[in-house]
């Protein structure tokens, strides 16, 4: 009788969440980091599989209008999409990817770091697969819209079974100062960020960073 109970418990359970099964990031890793400073009269790319086993290529580039800011593409088996990104000279273009189940999906993170001592983040976007099309999930406009008020940023994993990724903010003098965790919304859809307390439990900063 009792485990019919926990059963019929655990069912109603499961209907009433959006998902009986959260994101798990099953792997992270940095596949390329480029010095802006190397791309005058140069192109630098990096080219790694995507979510249907097909070539995706990210590059980058001082456009012939240089208006102060580097030019990013993504490519998709060498064609060129909507995604496009903005970097400033004078910094490090970081590329990480991720790995999930439920949904099984392979997404990215591009941010900079200044070069110039200070480790200011400037710039942030996150791009992964969407139906049967590729589109950016986030970029630093929606993180400052959030409240996001941080100097500069360093990516950890939440420190539970989901391994969730972490971005987290420190202050000029480099003390953490905010911490946004990306999860995967199953009704929308869509990522979500959510503000995470200070104390939570996170690992050390990924290789890379």
């Amino acid at each position: 009788m009792k485990k019919i109970i926990l059963i019929i418990f655990v069912s109603l359970f499961c209907f009433f969440q959006p998902s009986c099964l959260a994101m798990q990031v099953t792997s992270t890793r940095e596949i390329a980091e480029f010095s802006t400073d190397k791309l005058w009269n140069d192109v630098s790319s990096v080219r790694t599989i995507g979510q249907w086993n097909e070539y995706v290529r990210f590059t980058f580039y001082m456009p012939n209008n240089y208006n102060g800011t580097v030019r990013g593409d993504m490519l998709i088996s060498g064609d060129s999409n909507d995604i496009h990104f903005s970097f400033l000279p004078g910094s490090i273009i970081k590329i990480f990817e991720f790995k999930t189940t439920d949904p099984d999906m392979v997404f990215w993170v591009l941010k900079d770091n200044a070069l110039n001592g200070d480790d200011s983040t400037h710039n942030f976007y996150m791009v992964g697969p969407y139906q049967d099309h590729y589109v950016t999930y986030a970029n630093m406009d929606n993180l400052t819209n959030m409240g996001w008020d941080s100097s500069s940023m360093k990516i950890h994993l939440l420190s539970d079974t989901t391994a969730l990724p972490v971005l987290q903010g420190y202050d000029e003098s480099g003390n953490p100062k905010e911490n946004l965790v990306l999860s995967w919304d199953d009704a929308a859809s869509w990522f979500g960020m959510t503000s995470y307390p200070l104390d939570t439990p996170v690992s050390d900063p990924i290789p890379g960073e």
